[in-house]
């Protein structure tokens, strides 16, 4: 199975993950976020549903935090090494 997931935020930001096996599958997937309707929070609620349409279904949850700082600033912290294993260490 490859595994391919990709993210963007609204600063720009991004992340990616790759994970390649012996077959392919397409994931569906379902991302609730708390709402914030005046982006004032720092931290939301977030639920993600993972599902392969052969059995396999995974509901995960967690929060997501807001990064500080002007966009330069959330990319820089984004590629760095750390932030770039976390996708690894959750997903393998």
């Amino acid at each position: 199975m490859t595994v391919l997931a990709l993210a963007t935020g609204k600063q720009g930001e991004t992340q990616e993950h790759s994970d390649n096996a012996a077959q392919d599958a397409e994931l569906s997937y379902i991302i609730h976020v708390q709402p914030d309707k005046y982006e004032e929070g720092t931290e939301r609620k977030v639920t993600i549903y993972l599902s392969d349409g052969q059995g396999l279904s995974v509901m995960l949850f967690g929060t997501m935090r807001r990064l500080p700082g002007y966009p330069d600033d959330v990319a820089k912290y984004t590629q760095d090494a750390p932030y770039q294993q976390a996708p690894d260490k959750h997903l393998k």
